[in-house]
């Protein structure tokens, strides 16, 4: 039986040990910094779960436009209370990456971590950013690699419990790579959908 995230206890399990890594979001967020143009750009996170990453965004962009667009109800509740604690100017919504609720050519840049395998229809979801995305805007994307070791998988096993995961913290993560793919596949799907690498 795979973790669910949608399950309210994984999903508060998952945000209370993502909690324990900031310095992960905050490296994604500080990769585009340099090449963010616009005095006040508008940042889309799609598959934002707990909204993690829309916090640091707002911390690195302030005059930024952070949005978050998250298809599980529970992630969407636990961004909500993440988010309400510190910083009430993010935009969470409701929705799903192969029909993003945002006017055509209105991002500068589009992140996604870690959400590609649960994307229903990936070659419409990569159809979707580039509809969003201004021109000269891009993806910034994090995923899975299918063809990730197998003796690697193994010491997530071992390592994770040992750095205070729960079991279905592990289990979701791990089960995660089964839905992956490989490199060369995201190559394809990214420039057959009329984005460039």
């Amino acid at each position: 039986m795979t973790a669910d995230p949608s399950d309210m206890r994984t999903a508060r399990q998952f945000d209370e040990y993502m909690h324990r890594y900031p310095e992960m979001y905050r490296d994604l967020a500080l990769r585009v910094r340099d090449d963010v143009k616009a005095s006040a750009p508008v940042l889309l996170d799609i598959g934002s779960g707990s909204g993690l990453l829309l916090l640091e965004l707002r911390w690195q962009y302030p005059q930024a436009t952070v949005i978050g667009i998250e298809p599980l109800r529970t992630m969407l509740q636990l961004a909500t209370e993440n988010i309400t604690q510190t910083d009430t100017s993010l935009h969470l919504i409701q929705g799903a990456s192969e029909a993003l609720p945002v006017c055509q050519e209105t991002v500068d840049v589009v992140f996604s971590r870690y959400s590609l395998p649960y994307w229903p229809d990936p070659k419409r979801s990569f159809q979707e950013i580039n509809r969003v995305l201004k021109p000269g805007g891009y993806l910034v994307l994090e995923a899975l690699n299918k063809e990730f070791p197998w003796w690697r998988k193994q010491a997530l096993r071992v390592l994770m419990p040992l750095h205070g995961a729960p079991y279905n913290v592990v289990k979701y993560n791990l089960d995660a790579y089964k839905l992956a793919h490989t490199r060369a596949w995201v190559r394809d799907m990214v420039t057959s959908t009329g984005l460039r690498i």
